[in-house]
Protein backbone atom coordinates (compact mmCIF):
# COMPACT_ATOMS: atom_id res chain seq x y z
CA UNK A 1 0.00 0.00 0.00
CA UNK A 2 1.03 3.64 -0.46
CA UNK A 3 2.07 5.05 2.94
CA UNK A 4 2.34 8.61 1.70
CA UNK A 5 -1.31 8.67 0.67
CA UNK A 6 -2.39 7.45 4.07
CA UNK A 7 -0.37 10.15 5.78
CA UNK A 8 -1.76 12.87 3.57
CA UNK A 9 -5.23 11.73 4.51
CA UNK A 10 -4.52 13.23 7.91
CA UNK A 11 -5.04 16.61 6.29
CA UNK A 12 -8.82 16.13 6.26
CA UNK A 13 -9.33 17.20 9.87
CA UNK A 14 -6.90 20.07 9.60
CA UNK A 15 -8.60 21.59 6.55
CA UNK A 16 -12.07 20.95 7.89
CA UNK A 17 -11.37 23.23 10.86
CA UNK A 18 -9.14 25.63 8.98
CA UNK A 19 -10.05 29.34 9.22
CA UNK A 20 -10.65 30.75 5.75
CA UNK A 21 -12.04 34.18 6.49
CA UNK A 22 -9.21 36.49 5.49
CA UNK A 23 -7.40 34.63 2.73
CA UNK A 24 -7.49 36.14 -0.73
CA UNK A 25 -6.97 33.95 -3.77
CA UNK A 26 -3.82 34.98 -5.58
CA UNK A 27 -2.14 36.38 -2.48
CA UNK A 28 0.29 33.46 -2.46
CA UNK A 29 3.02 32.52 -4.91
CA UNK A 30 1.76 29.99 -7.46
CA UNK A 31 4.65 27.66 -6.70
CA UNK A 32 7.23 27.54 -3.93
CA UNK A 33 10.16 25.32 -3.16
CA UNK A 34 10.55 23.43 0.10
CA UNK A 35 11.91 25.78 2.75
CA UNK A 36 15.60 25.79 3.61
CA UNK A 37 15.07 28.03 6.67
CA UNK A 38 13.38 26.55 9.71
CA UNK A 39 11.69 28.31 12.61
CA UNK A 40 10.62 27.33 16.13
CA UNK A 41 8.64 29.68 18.36
CA UNK A 42 8.60 28.80 22.06
CA UNK A 43 5.78 30.33 24.09
CA UNK A 44 6.10 30.67 27.86
CA UNK A 45 2.37 30.68 28.51
CA UNK A 46 1.19 32.75 31.45
CA UNK A 47 3.87 35.42 31.67
CA UNK A 48 7.53 34.91 32.51
CA UNK A 49 9.48 36.93 35.03
CA UNK A 50 12.08 38.62 32.85
CA UNK A 51 14.02 39.78 35.94
CA UNK A 52 14.54 36.10 36.80
CA UNK A 53 16.02 35.58 33.36
CA UNK A 54 17.70 38.10 31.05
CA UNK A 55 16.70 41.46 32.54
CA UNK A 56 18.00 40.91 36.08
CA UNK A 57 17.74 43.62 38.74
CA UNK A 58 18.32 42.26 42.23
CA UNK A 59 17.17 43.12 45.74
CA UNK A 60 19.04 46.41 45.86
CA UNK A 61 16.78 47.80 43.13
CA UNK A 62 13.74 49.17 44.91
CA UNK A 63 10.68 49.73 42.75
CA UNK A 64 7.45 51.36 43.84
CA UNK A 65 6.34 47.87 44.86
CA UNK A 66 9.49 47.15 46.88
CA UNK A 67 12.58 45.08 45.98
CA UNK A 68 12.31 43.74 42.45
CA UNK A 69 13.98 40.42 43.28
CA UNK A 70 15.02 38.31 46.26
CA UNK A 71 18.56 37.65 45.03
CA UNK A 72 21.46 40.07 45.67
CA UNK A 73 22.20 42.44 42.82
CA UNK A 74 25.86 41.57 43.26
CA UNK A 75 25.09 37.95 42.33
CA UNK A 76 23.87 38.80 38.81
CA UNK A 77 25.84 36.79 36.26
CA UNK A 78 27.14 37.59 32.81
CA UNK A 79 28.58 35.65 29.90
CA UNK A 80 29.74 37.74 27.01
CA UNK A 81 27.11 40.45 26.63
CA UNK A 82 24.27 38.39 28.14
CA UNK A 83 23.39 39.27 31.73
CA UNK A 84 21.24 36.76 33.60
CA UNK A 85 19.81 36.16 37.04
CA UNK A 86 21.18 33.90 39.78
CA UNK A 87 18.99 31.33 41.49
CA UNK A 88 17.58 32.92 44.67
CA UNK A 89 18.53 31.36 47.97
CA UNK A 90 16.11 28.65 49.03
CA UNK A 91 14.87 27.94 45.50
CA UNK A 92 15.41 24.43 44.17
CA UNK A 93 16.71 24.54 40.61
CA UNK A 94 19.02 22.64 38.30
CA UNK A 95 20.17 26.11 37.14
CA UNK A 96 19.56 25.45 33.47
CA UNK A 97 19.81 29.21 33.04
CA UNK A 98 23.52 29.11 33.80
CA UNK A 99 24.09 25.96 31.75
CA UNK A 100 22.17 27.33 28.78
CA UNK A 101 23.78 30.77 28.66
CA UNK A 102 27.32 29.42 28.98
CA UNK A 103 26.66 27.00 26.14
CA UNK A 104 24.62 29.21 23.79
CA UNK A 105 25.40 32.87 24.56
CA UNK A 106 27.13 33.37 21.22
CA UNK A 107 23.85 32.43 19.53
CA UNK A 108 21.64 34.60 21.71
CA UNK A 109 20.09 37.99 21.10
CA UNK A 110 18.07 39.29 24.05
CA UNK A 111 15.70 42.21 23.48
CA UNK A 112 14.59 43.83 26.76
CA UNK A 113 12.26 46.73 27.44
CA UNK A 114 9.54 45.66 24.98
CA UNK A 115 6.21 47.35 25.63
CA UNK A 116 3.76 44.51 25.02
CA UNK A 117 0.86 46.97 25.37
CA UNK A 118 -1.31 44.65 27.48
CA UNK A 119 -1.72 42.71 30.72
CA UNK A 120 -4.08 40.21 29.10
CA UNK A 121 -2.97 36.63 28.47
CA UNK A 122 -4.89 36.19 25.22
CA UNK A 123 -4.06 39.61 23.81
CA UNK A 124 -0.44 39.32 24.90
CA UNK A 125 -0.09 35.94 23.19
CA UNK A 126 -1.59 37.34 19.97
CA UNK A 127 0.77 40.34 20.05
CA UNK A 128 3.82 38.18 20.81
CA UNK A 129 3.15 36.05 17.72
CA UNK A 130 1.88 38.71 15.32
CA UNK A 131 3.07 42.11 16.51
CA UNK A 132 -0.46 43.52 16.57
CA UNK A 133 -3.84 43.27 18.27
CA UNK A 134 -5.58 43.13 14.88
CA UNK A 135 -7.84 40.11 14.79
CA UNK A 136 -7.18 38.91 11.25
CA UNK A 137 -3.36 38.87 11.18
CA UNK A 138 -1.92 35.33 11.19
CA UNK A 139 0.84 34.22 13.52
CA UNK A 140 4.43 34.43 12.36
CA UNK A 141 4.80 30.61 12.20
CA UNK A 142 1.80 30.50 9.84
CA UNK A 143 3.15 33.31 7.66
CA UNK A 144 6.53 31.62 7.45
CA UNK A 145 5.04 28.27 6.46
CA UNK A 146 2.44 29.60 4.02
CA UNK A 147 4.62 29.75 0.87
CA UNK A 148 5.44 26.04 1.29
CA UNK A 149 2.01 24.73 2.28
CA UNK A 150 1.42 23.04 -1.07
CA UNK A 151 4.72 21.15 -1.00
CA UNK A 152 5.06 20.06 2.63
CA UNK A 153 2.84 17.56 4.47
CA UNK A 154 3.13 19.46 7.75
CA UNK A 155 4.39 22.92 6.80
CA UNK A 156 3.32 24.34 10.17
CA UNK A 157 3.40 22.21 13.35
CA UNK A 158 1.14 23.65 16.03
CA UNK A 159 2.05 22.54 19.55
CA UNK A 160 0.81 25.65 21.32
CA UNK A 161 1.08 29.41 21.25
CA UNK A 162 -1.04 31.64 19.03
CA UNK A 163 -2.02 29.54 16.03
CA UNK A 164 -4.39 31.65 13.93
CA UNK A 165 -3.49 31.00 10.28
CA UNK A 166 -5.96 33.20 8.34
CA UNK A 167 -6.49 30.21 6.06
CA UNK A 168 -2.94 30.33 4.70
CA UNK A 169 -1.83 26.91 5.91
CA UNK A 170 -3.33 23.97 7.77
CA UNK A 171 -1.75 23.61 11.23
CA UNK A 172 -0.64 20.06 12.02
CA UNK A 173 -0.68 18.69 15.54
CA UNK A 174 2.55 17.25 16.86
CA UNK A 175 2.67 13.46 16.89
CA UNK A 176 5.18 11.33 18.76
CA UNK A 177 7.80 9.20 17.05
CA UNK A 178 5.80 6.08 17.90
CA UNK A 179 2.70 7.55 16.32
CA UNK A 180 4.60 8.29 13.12
CA UNK A 181 5.89 4.74 13.19
CA UNK A 182 2.34 3.48 13.44
CA UNK A 183 1.40 5.51 10.38
CA UNK A 184 3.87 3.47 8.38
CA UNK A 185 1.50 0.50 8.67
CA UNK A 186 -2.07 1.88 8.82
CA UNK A 187 -3.68 -1.30 7.50
CA UNK A 188 -3.23 -3.04 10.85
CA UNK A 189 -5.90 -0.72 12.28
CA UNK A 190 -8.33 -1.58 9.50
CA UNK A 191 -7.75 -5.36 9.37
CA UNK A 192 -8.01 -5.36 5.60
CA UNK A 193 -6.20 -3.83 2.66
CA UNK A 194 -9.51 -3.70 0.81
CA UNK A 195 -11.18 -1.76 3.62
CA UNK A 196 -8.42 0.81 3.49
CA UNK A 197 -8.55 1.11 -0.29
CA UNK A 198 -12.34 1.53 -0.16
CA UNK A 199 -12.00 4.22 2.51
CA UNK A 200 -9.39 6.08 0.49
CA UNK A 201 -11.49 5.90 -2.68
CA UNK A 202 -14.54 7.17 -0.80
CA UNK A 203 -12.61 10.17 0.56
CA UNK A 204 -11.28 10.99 -2.90
CA UNK A 205 -14.79 10.80 -4.37
CA UNK A 206 -16.18 13.08 -1.68
CA UNK A 207 -13.47 15.64 -2.34
CA UNK A 208 -14.08 15.53 -6.10
CA UNK A 209 -17.79 16.09 -5.51
CA UNK A 210 -17.11 19.04 -3.22
CA UNK A 211 -14.77 20.58 -5.78
CA UNK A 212 -17.34 20.13 -8.53
CA UNK A 213 -20.10 21.72 -6.45
CA UNK A 214 -18.07 24.72 -5.25
CA UNK A 215 -18.68 27.86 -7.33
CA UNK A 216 -15.57 29.35 -8.86
CA UNK A 217 -16.46 32.60 -7.12
CA UNK A 218 -16.02 30.95 -3.69
CA UNK A 219 -12.28 31.40 -4.02
CA UNK A 220 -11.31 30.86 -0.39
CA UNK A 221 -12.99 27.51 0.09
CA UNK A 222 -12.07 26.34 -3.40
CA UNK A 223 -8.42 27.09 -2.77
CA UNK A 224 -8.43 25.19 0.51
CA UNK A 225 -9.91 22.11 -1.11
CA UNK A 226 -7.51 22.32 -4.05
CA UNK A 227 -4.59 22.50 -1.62
CA UNK A 228 -5.92 19.45 0.19
CA UNK A 229 -6.26 17.52 -3.07
CA UNK A 230 -2.72 18.48 -4.08
CA UNK A 231 -1.32 17.52 -0.68
CA UNK A 232 -2.73 14.00 -1.04
CA UNK A 233 -0.66 13.57 -4.16
CA UNK A 234 2.59 14.53 -2.39
CA UNK A 235 5.66 12.35 -2.77
CA UNK A 236 6.51 12.69 0.92
CA UNK A 237 6.62 9.39 2.80
CA UNK A 238 6.53 8.59 6.49
CA UNK A 239 9.86 6.82 6.11
CA UNK A 240 11.53 10.14 5.26
CA UNK A 241 10.73 11.45 8.72
CA UNK A 242 11.30 8.21 10.60
CA UNK A 243 14.81 8.00 9.19
CA UNK A 244 15.70 11.30 10.84
CA UNK A 245 14.60 10.35 14.37
CA UNK A 246 17.30 9.41 16.88
CA UNK A 247 17.95 5.73 17.47
CA UNK A 248 17.23 6.11 21.17
CA UNK A 249 14.46 8.69 21.59
CA UNK A 250 14.10 10.65 24.79
CA UNK A 251 11.70 9.35 27.42
CA UNK A 252 10.76 12.94 28.27
CA UNK A 253 7.77 14.10 26.23
CA UNK A 254 9.01 17.67 25.74
CA UNK A 255 12.38 16.45 24.46
CA UNK A 256 10.81 13.80 22.24
CA UNK A 257 8.75 16.59 20.68
CA UNK A 258 11.99 18.39 19.82
CA UNK A 259 13.29 15.23 18.16
CA UNK A 260 10.17 15.01 16.00
CA UNK A 261 10.29 18.70 15.05
CA UNK A 262 13.96 18.47 14.07
CA UNK A 263 13.25 15.33 12.05
CA UNK A 264 10.33 17.04 10.32
CA UNK A 265 12.64 19.87 9.28
CA UNK A 266 15.39 17.57 8.08
CA UNK A 267 13.00 15.41 6.06
CA UNK A 268 11.53 18.41 4.24
CA UNK A 269 8.13 18.04 5.85
CA UNK A 270 8.01 21.23 7.90
CA UNK A 271 9.02 24.90 7.83
CA UNK A 272 7.84 26.21 11.20
CA UNK A 273 6.66 25.05 14.59
CA UNK A 274 5.20 26.71 17.67
CA UNK A 275 5.55 25.07 21.09
CA UNK A 276 3.99 26.18 24.36
CA UNK A 277 4.84 25.46 27.98
CA UNK A 278 2.39 26.43 30.73
CA UNK A 279 2.30 27.29 34.43
CA UNK A 280 4.26 30.54 34.19
CA UNK A 281 1.43 32.59 35.75
CA UNK A 282 3.08 32.95 39.16
CA UNK A 283 0.71 35.04 41.29
CA UNK A 284 2.06 33.16 44.30
CA UNK A 285 5.48 31.73 45.15
CA UNK A 286 6.98 33.45 42.12
CA UNK A 287 10.63 32.51 42.44
CA UNK A 288 10.18 28.76 42.89
CA UNK A 289 7.56 28.54 40.14
CA UNK A 290 9.48 30.66 37.66
CA UNK A 291 12.79 28.85 38.04
CA UNK A 292 11.06 25.47 37.70
CA UNK A 293 9.62 26.65 34.37
CA UNK A 294 12.92 28.21 33.30
CA UNK A 295 14.68 24.89 33.93
CA UNK A 296 12.15 23.01 31.79
CA UNK A 297 12.05 25.51 28.93
CA UNK A 298 15.80 25.91 28.52
CA UNK A 299 16.49 22.18 28.82
CA UNK A 300 13.95 21.65 26.04
CA UNK A 301 15.43 24.34 23.80
CA UNK A 302 18.92 22.96 24.39
CA UNK A 303 17.74 19.49 23.39
CA UNK A 304 16.35 20.93 20.17
CA UNK A 305 19.76 22.45 19.39
CA UNK A 306 21.36 19.04 20.00
CA UNK A 307 18.97 17.46 17.50
CA UNK A 308 19.44 20.21 14.92
CA UNK A 309 23.20 19.79 15.15
CA UNK A 310 22.91 16.00 14.88
CA UNK A 311 20.94 16.43 11.65
CA UNK A 312 23.20 19.16 10.26
CA UNK A 313 20.51 21.85 10.10
CA UNK A 314 21.35 24.02 13.13
CA UNK A 315 22.76 26.75 10.89
CA UNK A 316 19.44 26.87 9.02
CA UNK A 317 17.19 27.23 12.07
CA UNK A 318 15.97 30.31 13.92
CA UNK A 319 14.54 29.97 17.42
CA UNK A 320 12.33 32.58 19.06
CA UNK A 321 11.33 32.59 22.74
CA UNK A 322 8.35 34.74 23.72
CA UNK A 323 5.77 35.13 26.46
CA UNK A 324 2.40 36.84 26.63
CA UNK A 325 3.63 39.25 29.32
CA UNK A 326 6.08 39.69 32.17
CA UNK A 327 5.71 39.95 35.97
CA UNK A 328 5.48 43.00 38.22
CA UNK A 329 8.59 44.71 39.63
CA UNK A 330 7.99 43.53 43.17
CA UNK A 331 6.06 40.90 45.09
CA UNK A 332 2.47 40.66 46.28
CA UNK A 333 1.27 39.38 49.66
CA UNK A 334 1.51 35.77 48.43
CA UNK A 335 5.16 36.23 47.47
CA UNK A 336 4.08 36.15 43.87
CA UNK A 337 4.23 38.61 41.02
CA UNK A 338 1.30 39.81 38.98
CA UNK A 339 0.84 40.81 35.32
CA UNK A 340 3.16 43.42 33.81
CA UNK A 341 3.44 44.58 30.19
CA UNK A 342 7.19 45.31 29.89
CA UNK A 343 8.54 42.18 28.28
CA UNK A 344 11.61 40.51 26.77
CA UNK A 345 12.19 38.21 23.80
CA UNK A 346 15.08 35.90 22.95
CA UNK A 347 16.26 35.09 19.41
CA UNK A 348 18.83 32.50 18.36
CA UNK A 349 20.28 30.87 15.27
CA UNK A 350 20.05 31.56 11.56
CA UNK A 351 20.11 35.25 10.68
CA UNK A 352 20.65 36.33 14.29
CA UNK A 353 23.80 38.18 15.31
CA UNK A 354 24.32 36.69 18.76
CA UNK A 355 26.05 37.62 22.01
CA UNK A 356 24.00 40.82 22.18
CA UNK A 357 21.44 42.50 24.39
CA UNK A 358 19.28 45.33 23.03
CA UNK A 359 17.07 47.54 25.15
CA UNK A 360 16.67 47.89 28.91
CA UNK A 361 14.26 48.87 31.67
CA UNK A 362 14.46 51.33 34.55
CA UNK A 363 14.19 50.58 38.27
CA UNK A 364 10.42 50.38 37.98
CA UNK A 365 10.73 48.00 35.03
CA UNK A 366 9.50 50.54 32.53
CA UNK A 367 10.87 50.47 28.97
CA UNK A 368 13.79 52.70 28.01
CA UNK A 369 13.93 54.05 24.47
CA UNK A 370 16.60 53.19 21.91
CA UNK A 371 18.14 54.95 18.94
CA UNK A 372 16.62 53.13 15.92
CA UNK A 373 19.92 53.37 14.03
CA UNK A 374 22.54 52.52 16.67
CA UNK A 375 20.22 50.42 18.92
CA UNK A 376 21.80 52.17 21.92
CA UNK A 377 19.71 53.63 24.74
CA UNK A 378 18.52 57.12 23.89
CA UNK A 379 15.83 59.06 25.74
CA UNK A 380 14.91 60.76 22.47
CA UNK A 381 14.66 57.49 20.60
CA UNK A 382 11.82 55.03 20.05
CA UNK A 383 10.11 52.57 22.34
CA UNK A 384 10.53 48.93 21.36
CA UNK A 385 7.15 47.41 20.53
CA UNK A 386 6.25 43.97 19.14
CA UNK A 387 5.26 45.31 15.72
CA UNK A 388 8.80 46.62 15.20
CA UNK A 389 10.25 43.22 16.07
CA UNK A 390 7.81 41.36 13.81
CA UNK A 391 8.65 43.71 10.95
CA UNK A 392 12.30 42.79 11.43
CA UNK A 393 11.43 39.07 11.52
CA UNK A 394 9.48 39.39 8.29
CA UNK A 395 12.50 41.04 6.68
CA UNK A 396 14.79 38.28 7.97
CA UNK A 397 12.42 35.68 6.51
CA UNK A 398 12.38 37.40 3.13
CA UNK A 399 8.64 38.07 3.11
CA UNK A 400 8.74 41.82 3.80
CA UNK A 401 7.39 43.72 0.82
CA UNK A 402 5.86 40.57 -0.68
CA UNK A 403 2.27 39.52 -1.07
CA UNK A 404 1.92 38.23 2.49
CA UNK A 405 3.40 41.40 3.96
CA UNK A 406 1.04 43.55 1.89
CA UNK A 407 -1.96 41.40 2.75
CA UNK A 408 -1.27 41.67 6.50
CA UNK A 409 0.57 44.99 6.98
CA UNK A 410 2.29 46.06 10.20
CA UNK A 411 2.82 49.69 11.09
CA UNK A 412 6.03 51.24 12.34
CA UNK A 413 9.55 51.64 11.02
CA UNK A 414 12.23 49.17 10.05
CA UNK A 415 14.87 48.58 12.73
CA UNK A 416 17.77 46.18 12.14
CA UNK A 417 17.47 44.26 15.39
CA UNK A 418 19.03 41.08 14.05
CA UNK A 419 22.26 42.43 12.63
Amino acid sequence: MNRRNFLKGLGVASFASMPLGSFVLGAMPAHADVSDHFWVFFHASGGWDVTSMFDPKGASVISKKGPINHYPSSAIRQKGNIRYAPVPEGVTSSDQLDIFVKKHYQRMLVINGINSLTNSHSTGTRIAFTGTTAGQVPSMPALLAAPYADNQPMAYIDAGGFNYTAGLVAPSKLLSGDQFGALADPEKYLNSTQVYQDLKANKAAQLRNLLAQTPATASQRLLAMQQLQASRQSDAAVDDLLAQLPENPSVEKAKENMEVIAAAFASGWTTSASVSSGSWDSHSNNDARQFAQIDGLLATVDHLWVQLERLGIAAKTTIVMVSDMARTPGYNAANGKDHWPTNSMVFMGAGIQGNRTIGATDDNQKPLKIDPQTLQLNENGVEITPNLIMRALRKLAGIQGGVLDREFPLGGQDIAFFG
